[in-house]
């Protein structure tokens, strides 16, 4: 999968999927989530994933080429006292092909505003 510097690429739409022989279709729009760190995982408010509906799974909607893919959120797990949960995404190829994070953690001070 390519990642392009569009936000597309790492902000993206969570949604009730129903899944058939003939592919999956979105039913109902949950909330937003972004990946963190280069392993599939993602962060979302734990809202968005709270209580999903029997047989109709979760899944991130991400462009694949020139189509958007859905791809299911494997496991959640949801903050005890905040409005948080963290996801993770199987990535299309597997683990040797994760999206990528525009978030980065290092031992290197930098201010918020700086880029």
């Amino acid at each position: 999968m390519e990642q392009t510097d569009a936000i597309r690429d790492y902000v993206f739409p969570i949604f009730e999927v129903e899944i058939s022989d003939d592919g999956w279709a979105a039913k109902r729009f949950r909330g937003t989530g972004f990946f963190l760190g280069n392993r599939g995982s993602a962060l979302t408010a734990a809202h968005v994933v709270a209580n999903p509906p029997p047989k109709l799974p979760l899944a991130a909607i991400l462009p694949v080429g020139q189509h958007w893919r859905g791809f299911g959120v494997d496991a959640f797990e949801e903050h005890p006292t905040e409005d948080i949960a963290l996801l993770s995404i199987s990535p299309p190829g597997g683990p040797q092909e994760a999206w990528r994070s525009i978030v980065t953690i290092g031992s290197q001070w930098v201010g918020s505003s700086a880029s």
